[in-house]
């Protein structure tokens, strides 16, 4: 296909105007953008590129440009010793001053680093415990019911009671309480006790927790009537527990209770 075509001017000479064939006898003509002010057109070209009204984007390119080799220029050479202790470097972080967890840490937003396990209650944050042993109740002769302090389980699942008779009247008997305070009981404990009979002294035990062989003492009524017994309840720990002596019948008994809980 021929490109091009002739056109008559005014004055009846002929002109070649610039054209594309794109189909037979059919023909696109061919301009060129100028662009200027009235009176005036220059040519779209390299060395005049066309005027565009893109200010903004401009100057954000120009800005980032300026960054860029701002940073190219910092990181060129690396900092002397001299520059490194001339300020303090700042440094952008999430994380919390250090501090020693506590039993009521509370949730938090910020990453924090311990290297101590913590488990939740439900409100606050509690150091995970190991192997715990204290004494309940001091040995002393007692001839009136004393009830223990309460003892808060944070991650126990077993416990052994051991109660420690050195002295017991003939008509001295005693009832050994567990005392547990479930949660919606407003408060009234949960009892779970054993009778020692007079007159017996010596070490007798009580294991508690899930899993266990239900074994009340192997006597009926749980009478606990030989040293050594090992009493043991199928039960699952709960928050808070304690221990109780209840005097019984004339005279007095010396004894003592300490606990051990195990995870």
């Amino acid at each position: 296909m021929a490109d091009n075509i002739q056109i008559r001017d005014a004055a009846g000479g002929t002109r070649q105007v610039a054209t594309d064939e794109v189909t037979p006898g059919v023909h696109v003509q061919r301009t060129k953008t100028t662009f200027g002010v009235d009176g005036g057109a220059t040519d779209v070209s390299t060395a005049s590129p066309l005027p565009t009204a893109d200010t903004p984007v401009k100057t954000a390119v120009d800005a980032v440009k300026t960054a860029v080799d701002t940073l190219r220029a910092q990181v060129s050479t690396p900092l002397t010793n001299t520059e490194l202790r001339a300020a303090a470097v700042p440094v952008d972080t999430e994380f919390g001053p250090a501090a020693v967890p506590t039993d009521t840490d509370a949730n938090n937003a910020q990453p924090t680093v311990d290297a101590r396990q913590s488990v939740f209650n439900g409100t606050t944050w509690e150091r995970r415990r190991g192997v715990q042993e204290a004494q309940l109740l001091a040995a002393a002769v007692r001839s009136a019911t004393v009830v223990s302090p309460t003892v808060t389980n944070v991650n126990g699942r077993t416990l052994r009671l051991s109660l420690w008779i050195t002295a017991n009247a003939q008509s001295a008997t005693m009832l050994f309480q567990f005392r547990t305070i479930p949660l919606g009981l407003g408060g009234a404990p949960h009892l779970t006790q054993f009778s020692i009979a007079a007159g017996l002294t010596g070490f007798f035990h009580i294991d508690i927790g899930p899993g266990l062989t239900q074994n009340l003492g192997g006597a009926q009524n749980n009478i606990v009537s030989s040293q050594g017994t090992a009493a043991s309840i199928n039960t699952t720990l709960g928050r808070t527990f304690a221990v109780a002596l209840v005097a019984q019948g004339a005279g007095d008994f010396n004894a003592s209770v300490v606990y051990s809980l195990g995870v």
